[in-house]
């Protein structure tokens, strides 16, 4: 079974040589690979970031008054309790 470290979606690259073990079984090897290999890496990486960020703020937003609530009581008490949580942010719901 082969094992990919990380694969670039658009391209179906591989930067790591799962076939050849590294020096003295230290994991995989470098593959080798061109600048037009790394610039589309590159690309993906930047993609991937500005989804996670945009992500991020769009939680943020959504959740900005139960935070503010959180931070008001951080700077009230210094440290939030249990109590203190599940007031804010109500009961938690029943875990499946």
């Amino acid at each position: 079974m082969e094992r990919t470290l990380y694969a670039v979606q658009s391209m179906n690259l591989s930067l790591v040589d799962s076939q050849n073990g590294g020096f003295l079984g230290q994991g995989p090897g470098a593959a080798q690979h061109s600048g037009e290999i790394e610039r589309v890496v590159g690309e993906e990486q930047l993609e991937i970031l500005k989804r996670c960020y945009d992500e991020a703020k769009r939680m943020v937003s959504e959740r900005r008054a139960v935070l503010d609530r959180m931070a008001e009581r951080l700077l009230e008490r210094e440290k939030l309790e249990e109590r203190d949580i599940v007031e804010i942010l109500g009961p938690r719901p029943a875990e499946v």
